[in-house]
């Protein structure tokens, strides 16, 4: 065990008792040798090493519970609902830094999911069944599902542009961010913001009479349906620019 090994250990230990520790994850240390075209993982004891590199996955989620429970007591409008809807915070940040024996300190850009950054809020209703009325229509939806959902995430990109002296062949500087390239290109060119925000809905609702005439109500059928909907919208902000992307529509 190398002393970078036991510097992981000790960083995931103290990252676990703050509680900011993402579930499942591990702080690891990767060490890297160049062999002329790109950094090849080595084993951290061998010798000839030219870099080594850690990864912290730090984040937090929160569950908060949000039941809906109340009654409209009217002779004209009766209604009564009850929902068991929960509301999911997370947010989580990828950080990968290492040093190399050649560009010093540097920053990695090949965070999970191509993102460094993430914070997202999530609102569900799950298998619910309401039923109201008004007059003599009757309404009962089940089977309820809901999702609403938003997320923020943040790219470090490296840019090879020429204008900026950066090669797209990068070598050894390959999905790193070194102090040299913060030099060279401007700020707002290396961060890449995604706002997603969409939202499901499905159930099945039936509508029926209440006249208080059997009769007649015999007379006058249930209608039934289906209803699927999605929706979604992307706004991308790189570069001082701004591009939305178009919002989907699908029903069933």
């Amino acid at each position: 065990m190398t002393i970078a090994d036991v510097l992981a250990i000790e960083l995931n230990g103290t990252l676990k008792n703050v509680g900011i520790l993402q579930t499942g994850k591990e702080v690891t240390v990767t060490c890297f040798k160049f062999d002329d075209a790109d950094n090849v993982p080595q084993d951290c004891s061998d010798a000839g090493l030219t870099s080594l590199q850690w990864n912290i996955p730090i984040g937090q989620e929160f569950d908060i519970p949000l039941p809906i429970d109340f009654e409209i007591d009217s002779a004209t409008l009766p209604l009564r609902l009850e929902l068991n809807t929960a509301l999911t915070i997370s947010w989580s940040f990828s950080l990968g830094f290492g040093y190399d024996e050649k560009d010093g300190f540097f920053l990695a850009t090949d965070g999970e999911d191509g993102k460094e950054f993430l914070v997202s809020a999530q609102l569900s209703v799950e298998d619910e069944n309401v039923k109201a009325s008004l007059l003599f229509l009757e309404a009962q939806i089940n089977s309820l599902n809901i999702l609403v959902g938003a997320g923020v995430y943040l790219d470090i990109v490296k840019p090879y542009w020429k204008k900026f002296g950066l090669s797209k062949n990068a070598g050894r500087t390959k999905e790193r961010l070194t102090f040299a390239d913060l030099k060279k290109v401007p700020k707002k060119e290396l961060f890449k913001i995604d706002v997603i925000a969409g939202s499901t809905i499905e159930f099945h609702a039936d509508t029926s009479v209440d006249l208080e005439e059997p009769k007649i109500e015999r007379l006058i059928p249930s209608v039934g349906f289906n209803l699927a909907a999605q929706l979604r919208s992307e706004i991308e902000v790189h570069g001082g620019g701004t591009r939305t992307r178009r919002l989907l529509q699908e029903f069933d």
